[in-house]
């Protein structure tokens, strides 16, 4: 995705995937500040309640460092609740996470 990609959306939804847990955070474009961070267990309806929470505040795009084994949940959860997929390599997710300060990478 490049720059005009992103124009439209409010939010950005961070998920780092995990076997049993994911992280999530979720950032308003025009403030650093998380909307959402914590953890999610690596189920449906735990998945979908996040993401619903993270549309509360407006058009959001998800953004995952993995489509492929653990990442599928997450991805097919999004794109159920037609929320826009974006994938980024873990080495750049760890840099993003490094910037705000997260200890956390798979």
């Amino acid at each position: 995705m490049n720059k005009v990609d992103i124009a439209p959306f409010d939010v950005f939804c961070g998920i780092d995937v995990g076997k049993s847990l994911n992280h999530i955070v979720a950032l308003d474009r025009y403030d650093d500040k998380p909307l959402i961070n914590r953890k999610v267990p690596q189920e449906e309806a735990e998945i979908r309640a996040a993401l619903e929470e993270a549309g509360d505040f407006g058009l959001a795009l998800v953004i995952v460092d993995q489509f492929g084994a653990f990442g599928r949940l997450v991805v097919g959860v999004a794109k159920s609740m037609d929320i826009p997929v974006a994938h980024m390599s873990p080495r750049r997710f760890r840099q993003v996470a490094e910037t705000y300060g997260e200890d956390k990478f798979d």
